[in-house]
């Protein structure tokens, strides 16, 4: 990598948009280049240094923005439904520590189990309960069994619960949600954009009924033209067309690198979101709120 960089310097670069994968965002930390750098992913511990700036398309983002969405809504003790491993550790961390920063109380976790775990449960439900995130998940938990300390109640209980899953998945959890606390339980469900894809037909929508999830703009309807042409070069593939508007916003970022690092208080309408930099030049992300109502997805703020 220090290799490459030095190469890049010489060429007569001035500034290095990438690398995508953390362990080379790590390399080039550790090269200590004097290159301006647009990393396109954080390390686990970000190191504030002068001359890089971080901007990652990420679950744990996600969660992060999932936070502030449900504290917006006046909910109290959100339930985060996620799957068992490293990428539910994550998310839980992300939102968790997110939510406290916003002086929220306890965030509640349940693990679940894989697509097949899911299909072979379908008949027992979903409780809306769940572990506080204090404590270590562990990894015998069952697919969808965890201690219910805090159930679904009208008197204080869990009042929303946020979804990592893929449309796969969601298709079985919303219904299970359902047979389990009855469809007028009065728990607003949320869903990271993971959950989408552009060619849902009307019989999902329908399905999904009241869930709010998180979009990037692009796809949420901020830029029809950009969103034509991503979807057109990646054949609909919502996941790529995702990375096709971070490029579109690297560009833009790394056009603005130095207002990033100096201008208190810098935001750039992106197609991924709404872009601010922290101290740290952490890029955050303001994402878009949608909502399947009646069989079609409008806004939900």
């Amino acid at each position: 990598m220090s290799q490459l960089l030095a190469q890049v310097q010489q060429d007569g670069a001035t500034i290095v948009v990438g690398p995508l994968l953390k362990d080379n965002v790590e390399d080039v930390i550790k090269s200590n280049t004097s290159l301006n750098v647009l990393a396109l992913n954080q390390p686990e511990k970000v190191e504030s240094r002068a001359n890089i700036c971080y901007f990652a398309l990420s679950p744990e983002d996600e969660a992060r923005d999932a936070a502030h969405h449900i504290h917006d809504q006046g909910k109290q003790t959100p339930l985060l439904l996620v799957p068992r491993g490293a990428l539910g550790d994550r998310v839980v961390t992300a939102f968790a520590n997110e939510w406290l920063k916003l002086g929220g109380g306890t965030v509640l976790q349940q693990r679940l189990g894989s697509t097949a775990e899911l299909r072979g449960s379908v008949n027992s439900g979903i409780s809306l309960s769940g572990t506080p995130v204090s404590t270590l998940p562990s990894a015998q938990d069952s697919a969808l069994s965890s201690p219910s300390d805090v159930p679904v109640s009208s008197t204080g209980g869990v009042d929303a619960a946020y979804i990592l899953a893929t449309p796969e998945q969601i298709a079985y959890i919303k219904p299970m949600i359902a047979l389990r606390n009855g469809s007028q339980s009065g728990v607003t469900l949320y869903a990271s954009s993971r959950s989408a894809q552009g060619t849902s037909g009307p019989d999902f929508r329908l399905e999904m009924e009241g869930l709010q999830y998180s979009e990037i703009p692009m796809l949420a309807g901020s830029n029809p033209a950009l969103q034509q042409q991503a979807l057109a070069a990646v054949r609909n593939d919502y996941s790529l067309a995702r990375l096709y508007a971070m490029g579109a916003d690297a560009w833009s970022l790394a056009n603005h690198f130095s207002q990033m690092r100096q201008v208190p208080g810098f935001e750039l309408n992106g197609n991924t979101g709404d872009l601010t930099a922290t101290q740290d030049c952490v890029i955050n992300r303001k994402l878009s709120w949608l909502k399947y109502q009646g069989g079609q997805i409008v806004a939900a703020n």
